[in-house]
Formats: structure tokens, C-alpha cells, sequence
């Protein structure tokens, strides 16, 4: 078992003092009360309720340290970005006589409750590190709460949020590359803002994969076309997000749109391209088939022509349909099919004459045209079908109608 000292620290006659218990935890949590005006610890709890002040508690949780004491003292400071100064504390932790600080990759995190912090208000950190006053985060309050990481120990101060909050911009390119840039608002009104939120295109794409934008919903499809974002457009969502105000680390990501595609092309009698419907897919999703319905309209060059619908071209295009098992078979518009690849269809038109039924007079059943192919027999309609009102159906003439003497 793992087994670490938790500090438990207490305040008497205005000096620091600290004793060793055990847990079985291997993170050390040290619990502090502040006191404005002064250094002070109160008696030793893991809380968040401050039993000696109103004004609020610090909780410190530091890996990696124990035998350690540890104060907190508020100090006088002006606000690092001009807004409204919370509070700044000087915290220190010594360990065997001398300061102690956090390993590099270890941060410590450090909470502050403060009645004064409103639910959702932005508060920005400042720290006065080696290398003077360094920004270290915007953070949101929660119940009064906020929680920032601690890379050392020496003055932290909390001000109401400036225009520093950074807002963190994922860019994930066709070949799997992440583009990041960091954007402040302070970008936006003093910066060259096209060039700090620079276009790093959308990457090389695989072999018969499609850019079709940019999109920030991760889970985009073939509806999701009509959402692609230019570039340009891309760069207001980031101007708009970051003017309505950001924690700092908050992240947008975008998404470059790569979809595979089938197409059906459709070719009249000179083989010259009619129409072509491409059917897009996510490039990522396994669309062994996709629904289609066959439709392109053809008007034949002569009178004894009829337009029957289509043919496949080539036999590598009829594999191409689900269940297709005859090179002749005619794909009449409105005709459900799969598509598993890449489809052509050359027109099918037959040679014949229309065989066309005048009514003889207004008021009798109307009979559509038929076509007649080449060395087909004509079929009389049948006669039940021919109406009209005080009439009787005797048959048809050719030619025009004559008036028996």
C-alpha cells in the first residue's frame, strides 16, 4: 500500500505550525482558512466552509511533498489587467527548512472559495514568477469556487477577466495533422487578427478522398454538406466566440469534411455526358451500397424514335448496381437501385411509329398514343375502354373519319 503524510496545519499567536498524520492517500490535501490582514491557518480539515472568516479558504493539493508546512498571506497588489482585484495571497510551502516547489510536470492545483466570486463569473490568475507577472489562466467560479494549476509558489493574484482569455482553436487537416492557434480578443482589436487566425489548408487528402470544407460537428455526413465553411467564414466563428467571451483553455475545433463519392453518369447516343448525379459519403464510413433512383430526362431527335429508358454502358458498370444480372436490362426513370460504385448509363431509344386515337368529337375517353417498335404488331385497344355519352363504340377508321349518306 501506498502511503503518504497529509499536513494538517494550525495557527497560534499569529505563527505557522504544522504536525504529520497518515492516510492511505498518496495526494497530499493541505486545508487553509484565510484570514484577511494576515497570515493564519485554521485547525486542520479538508473543508471548503472557513470556520474563522467569511472571506474564504484556500485548498491547496500537492503531489509529491510531505513532512511540509504551508502558509498563506494576503498582500497588497493593484489588478495586473485593470478590472476589479479579488485578492492576492503569497504561499509558501517549506519542507526540512527550505521552500519547497512543485516538480515541473507535477503542478499543483490550487482551489480558492470566495463568497465574493459569483456562479459562472470569469476570473483571471496571475502569478509573480522568476520571471515577473505571468498570466496563468481565466478560470470560471462554480458554487463560488475556482481551481487553477500552480507550476510554483510565490504571490497569486485574482482580478475580475481581462481580454487575455485564450481561446484554443483545433484545426484537424484531411491527412490527420492538428493545427492548434491560440486567440485572445485583445487579437481582435489590436492584432492582425487574419494573421494570427492563419489558413493552413486542409491537408493532402487520400486517393479518391474529397475536401468539401470545414465543419465543427465531429459527427458530420453527406447532410452536413450545405454547413461547409470556407476559411473565411471558419475565421468569424472564431471572431464571434471569442467577442462573447471565453474561459481561458476553451476549445473550438474544426473539422475538414472528407467524403468519397459514387457517380451516375448518363450518356445520349453520341456518347456525349447528359447528367451526372455524384453521391457523396463520409470517407471514413463503410457504404458497401447507397440508395438511388434513376432519373434523367432524354428527348430523341426523331418522330420515329421513343425514349425507353437506360442501359448500363459497360459490363463493369452493371456490377456496379446491387442484384444487376442483365447487361439489356432496361432502367426505366423512378427505378430504385443500389450503387456500389461508379455507374454509367447510355440511353436506350428503339426505332417504331406512333399509333395515335383521335376521339372523334369532345366528351369520349381519351387513349394515349402508343408506340409501335419496328416489326412489332399493332394490338387494338380494347373497345370496352372507348365511352361517350349517347354513343356507341363501332369500331375505329384510319385515316380521317368519314359521315355515312
Amino acid at each position: 500500500m501506498f502511503v503518504s503524510n497529509v499536513v494538517r496545519a494550525f495557527s497560534h499567536g499569529g505563527k505557522v505550525f504544522g504536525y504529520n498524520g497518515r492516510s492511505s492517500s498518496i495526494v497530499m490535501l493541505i486545508c487553509l482558512c484565510l484570514i484577511s490582514g494576515g497570515t493564519a491557518l485554521a485547525q486542520a480539515k479538508v473543508t471548503v466552509e472557513s470556520e474563522i472568516s467569511k472571506s474564504g479558504s484556500l485548498v491547496l493539493e500537492v503531489r509529491g511533498v510531505d513532512d511540509a508546512s504551508v502558509s498563506a498571506t494576503p498582500v497588497e497588489r493593484i489588478s495586473p489587467n485593470g478590472k476589479q482585484l479579488y485578492c492576492a495571497y503569497d504561499i509558501d510551502i517549506t519542507k526540512d527548512g527550505r521552500e519547497w516547489q512543485p516538480e515541473p510536470e507535477q503542478p499543483a492545483m490550487v482551489s480558492m472559495e470566495n463568497t465574493n466570486f459569483a456562479d459562472g463569473q470569469l476570473l483571471d490568475i496571475y502569478h509573480e514568477g522568476a520571471n515577473g507577472l505571468e498570466f496563468v489562466a481565466t478560470v470560471a467560479s462554480e458554487n463560488g469556487k475556482i481551481t487553477f494549476p500552480a507550476h510554483s509558489f510565490s504571490v497569486y493574484i485574482v482580478a475580475a477577466a481581462g481580454d487575455y482569455a485564450r481561446l484554443k482553436v483545433n484545426l484537424h487537416q484531411a491527412d490527420g495533422t492538428v493545427v492548434t492557434i491560440y486567440v485572445k480578443k485583445l487579437d481582435i482589436t489590436q492584432g492582425d487578427f487574419n494573421r494570427i487566425v492563419y489558413n493552413p489548408g486542409m491537408g493532402t487528402p487520400a486517393d479518391g478522398v474529397d475536401c468539401m470544407g470545414w465543419i465543427a460537428n465531429e459527427s458530420y455526413d453527406e447532410e452536413s454538406i450545405p454547413d461547409a465553411l470556407t476559411f473565411d467564414e471558419v475565421r468569424d466563428s472564431i471572431r464571434n466566440r471569442v467577442t462573447s467571451g471565453v474561459t481561458d483553455g476553451t476549445q473550438l475545433d474544426f473539422y475538414a469534411m472528407l467524403f468519397k463519392h459514387y457517380s451516375v453518369t448518363y450518356l445520349a447516343e453520341n456518347e456525349s455526358v447528359l447528367h451526372t448525379d455524384v453521391m457523396p459519403f463520409r470517407a471514413d464510413a463503410d457504404n458497401s451500397a447507397m440508395n438511388y433512383s434513376v432519373n434523367a430526362l432524354y428527348t430523341p431527335a426523331s418522330s420515329t424514335q421513343n425514349f425507353e429508358g437506360w442501359l448500363v454502358s459497360t459490363r463493369s458498370d452493371g456490377e456496379h448496381i446491387y442484384g444487376h444480372d442483365d447487361d439489356f436490362h432496361n432502367y426505366a426513370n423512378s427505378t430504385e437501385i443500389k450503387v456500389t460504385g461508379d455507374v454509367t448509363f447510355r440511353v436506350n431509344v428503339t426505332e417504331g411509329h406512333w399509333l395515335i386515337y383521335h376521339e372523334n368529337g369532345k366528351g369520349a375517353t381519351y387513349q394515349a398514343a402508343d408506340f409501335i417498335r419496328a416489326g412489332e404488331v399493332t394490338v387494338q385497344p380494347a373497345s370496352v375502354l372507348m365511352r361517350r355519352n349517347g354513343c356507341t363504340f363501332d369500331g375505329w377508321w384510319t385515316g380521317e373519319p368519314t359521315t355515312p349518306e
